[in-house]
């Protein structure tokens, strides 16, 4: 069965699509990508996207235009990687859309609920493509009393389980987490959780000191310095050593968290700056480690 995986991250650079072959037998999945592609946002779509984000300039309206013109967008990268592969949309066996998030709460603070909102219609993905769309992943795990993220854990085990090997899946996008695989794991064995941000303050940074919207390779980074005043005071917010289940995005770790940093540490040379937040990356991953994994794993 041929199936379409989309995805827009907090990084904000554009839409992941995947287009895979997966066959099922006696149980076991088979899986097969015969293509990825990642298709840029336009940069009046990004600055929508980030006016969405923002507590003090979103409206109602900017969202729900965003939604449809988002859900657009989607099914034109899935027709686009079908084409190129001499697939029709319409023989796709489904489509996963994760959808873009605009906010995710996932603990109540106040009157406002633990809630989370990803946008992208599913509905517009479903009539364009003439497929059936599987969406709001996020939504139903919340429902189901979980955080809304990370959502890989289930796949991961799927593909990655290995009888002998104990496994640690890092990923680093906008936020990073892991999902933690005992060797043999059961279903009720993994767990996965942020660790904190991953390239997102490093993009803002390189964007407002640089005009780059990412810091190609880490070569800006490796010509910077750690600072260690800067990076310990990163490594103090309470995030860092919360206790796991746990999860975080642009809420925590966006536009306000940067101007923040820089109105105490802008003097720092600029490439000082992306050298520390680099480090600050790697060392929320270590630290969680440490608290989270290794001492429950014993080992």
């Amino acid at each position: 069965m041929y199936v379409v995986g989309l995805m827009s991250g907090t990084s904000l650079d554009g839409v992941d699509v995947a287009l895979l072959d997966i066959q099922e037998k006696n149980g076991n999945l088979s899986t097969k990508l015969i293509d990825f592609k990642t298709v840029p946002f336009q940069p009046g779509i990004v600055a929508e996207i980030r006016k969405s984000l923002s507590i003090e300039e979103s409206d109602s309206q900017l969202i729900c235009s965003l939604n449809f013109k988002l859900g657009v967008l989607f099914a034109e990268s899935v027709k686009m990687i079908c084409s190129k592969n001499g697939i029709a949309a319409s023989e796709l066996g489904v489509i996963g859309s994760h959808g873009q998030t605009i906010f995710h709460q996932p603990e109540q603070i106040g009157n406002f609920a633990a809630s989370t909102l990803q946008i992208g219609e599913p509905a517009v993905i479903a009539y364009s493509t003439g497929t059936t769309v599987v969406s709001n992943f996020r939504t139903m795990d919340m429902a189901a009393g979980g955080q809304g993220a990370p959502l890989v854990p289930f796949t991961e085990l799927l593909l990655y389980r290995d009888a002998h090997k104990n496994r640690l899946l890092q990923n680093v996008g906008g936020i990073g987490n892991v999902t933690v695989m005992p060797k043999n794991a059961t279903i009720n064995q993994v767990f996965a959780f942020d660790t904190g941000p991953g390239n997102m303050i490093i993009d803002d940074l390189m964007l407002r000191l640089f005009g780059h919207g990412y810091d190609d390779g880490g070569e800006t980074a490796a010509q910077g310095v750690v600072n260690e005043e800067l990076l310990a005071y990163c490594m103090e917010d309470p995030f860092i050593t919360a206790a796991i289940p746990k999860s975080t995005g642009r809420e925590l770790f966006g536009k306000e968290y940067t101007d923040e940093l820089l109105l105490t540490y802008g003097h720092l040379a600029p490439k000082d700056l992306i050298a520390t937040l680099t480090m600050f990356t790697a060392k929320t991953i270590v630290s969680n480690y440490e608290q989270f994994v290794f001492s429950k794993n014993g080992n």
